[in-house]
């Protein structure tokens, strides 16, 4: 069996903290976000004294590599000694000394092998390696963050779907093969990730002369579910120039989830015509459950700080026909996790049928047998959900002779679809018109028979809405199927599906 001492010499103070991984992953050291000691593996103990002396001992070892790593928890000395026992006897003795700064980890691998019943045990001098990795999920990417390493000009992210480790050799990701040079920043994404499967990943820093570093403590990702909500954000219009506090959306779940389990804290507007915004925007209070749209389905209000998100839409120069999107997380609930599959993804002026969607949720180098939920709980962990809504955004124009308008004049014509799409009560239907002209909007069937007249007047210039709520000219809903939106002017024609459902 085997002791891993870590003490700090002299006067030098509490500077650092131990954690050790087994061949498994399994975790013995500091968990940061309870505050509680975790001691994972088998018959492995972590005692710690006044002075922050700290021992590690590990009863039933096994053949393979335990990973140590020192994370530092302010400046100054160490020492990490390796004692190796024959029943309650030290046979040998390793000890390395070294300084750690804050927010720095260093690691080595204690390497076991066996031969012939006895125990070999390979130790090696700790070296500063990426520490404090950590991760968001997505659409089939996973984003990467990482703490900043001390001399280093730049990482490499090793990634593959191989559980058995180094040498990485994924290939899955948009960005390239693995190892992928991302330079000198803290932060990267992958993308275009396979459902399903798990990714291994480790970081690597390298100095100014080149020289690597040992890959980072290897972590796990997860293939959980995201689950496409439909999303309606009021108002549908927004003026930048006008003055008010909230932006409010209505965000509902497809059947087989309930708003109920959405864990509100997390509910956030993550991007602007699909470029994330960084950081999120998070809701605020208040919140609540109802059912604007009226379809029978219970909807989640929340609200969002509308001069935050205007200050984001000028400072990214958008206008007109604008697509947000929303995000959030599933906390535990009653669903059956048989229900996370076969449900239809929305998305303005398309629907079709999936499998759900990747969204990769790390953990500490151990997979959670519930990882994907099982019979008779709620949502696996790691459920997200995404919607969008599409807004217009109004800013000043400049007219031809250069002067100013007090409203926005959009440039061209525009039939932007309806929202939501498929839709089972009410959907809303946007337009632009860039000049004053007359203009016919009407909702036929797929034989070509007209079914409702929207709208038909002359109008001034500028970005309109109107809601269709399945219903003919006489006031009569009409049969579940799928329909079309025209709109016809003397400048213009355009036509969008549109899917009402029961």
């Amino acid at each position: 069996w085997m002791c891993v001492i870590l003490d700090f010499p002299g006067r030098d103070p509490y500077c650092a903290d131990l954690h050790i991984y087994d061949p498994q992953g399994r975790h013995m050291g500091m968990n940061y976000d309870t505050g509680v000691i975790e001691e994972e593996i088998p018959s492995g103990t972590l005692e710690s004294d006044a002075s922050g002396k700290q021992t590690a001992t590990l009863r039933m070892l096994q053949a393979g590599t335990y990973h140590i790593e020192l994370v530092g928890i302010g400046d100054g000395n160490y020492t990490l000694t390796f004692q190796g026992y024959r029943d309650e006897e030290v046979t040998s003795t390793e000890i390395f000394e070294g300084d750690i700064i804050e927010e720095e980890t260093q690691a080595t691998d204690a390497t076991v092998t066996a031969i012939v019943g006895e125990l070999t045990i390979y130790v090696d001098q700790p070296r500063g390696v990426p520490g404090g990795v950590t991760a968001t999920s997505g659409w089939h990417s996973i984003k990467l963050s990482w703490n900043k390493t001390r001399g280093a000009v730049g990482y490499k992210v090793y990634y593959d779907s191989d559980a058995s480790g180094p040498p990485y050799s994924g290939t899955d990701a948009n960005e390239g093969p693995s190892p992928i040079d991302v330079g000198d920043v803290t932060s990267f994404q992958l993308s275009g990730l396979t459902s399903e499967i798990p990714y291994y990943i480790a970081i690597t820093a390298y100095d100014s002369l080149s020289i690597e570093t040992s890959y980072s403590r290897q972590v796990i990702g997860y293939v959980g579910v995201v689950v496409p909500a439909t999303v309606d954000i009021d108002p549908n219009t927004l003026n930048l120039k006008n003055v008010g506090k909230w932006i409010t959306c209505y965000i509902e779940l497809p059947e087989g989830y309930s708003v109920e389990d959405i864990d509100t804290s997390t509910v956030a507007l993550t991007a602007i015509d699909a470029e994330s915004i960084e950081p999120p925007l998070y809701r605020e209070d208040p919140t609540g459950i109802g059912d604007e749209d009226e379809d029978g389905i219970p909807d989640l209000m929340v609200k969002f700080d509308r001069q935050d998100l205007i200050e984001i839409l000028i400072e990214r120069d958008k206008k007109g026909y604008v697509e947000l999107t929303v995000g959030g997380e599933l906390a535990d609930g009653t669903v059956l996790a048989s229900s996370l599959r076969g449900h239809d993804a929305f998305e303005p002026n398309k629907i079709v049928s999936v499998e759900p969607v990747d969204a990769i949720v790390l953990t500490n180098s151990q997979r959670r047998d519930d990882a994907f939920g099982s019979s008779g709980r709620g949502p696996a962990e790691g459920t997200v959900f995404v919607g969008v809504d599409t807004i217009t955004v109004l800013r000043k124009a400049t007219i031809p002779d250069g002067s100013q308008t007090g409203e926005d004049i959009p440039i061209c014509f525009a039939l932007y679809g309806n929202h939501p799409n498929p839709f089972r009560n009410r959907t809303r239907v946007d337009y632009a018109l860039p000049t004053r002209t007359s203009v016919d909007i009407k909702i036929y069937d797929v034989s070509g028979k007209l079914v409702k007249i929207l709208v038909s007047k002359r109008l001034d210039p500028g970005y309109y809405q109107v809601d269709w709520r399945g219903d003919d000219n006489l006031g009569r809903s009409v049969s579940a199927g799928v329909y079309f939106i025209r709109m016809v002017t003397k400048e213009y024609k355009s036509q969008h599906k549109v899917i009402f459902v029961r």
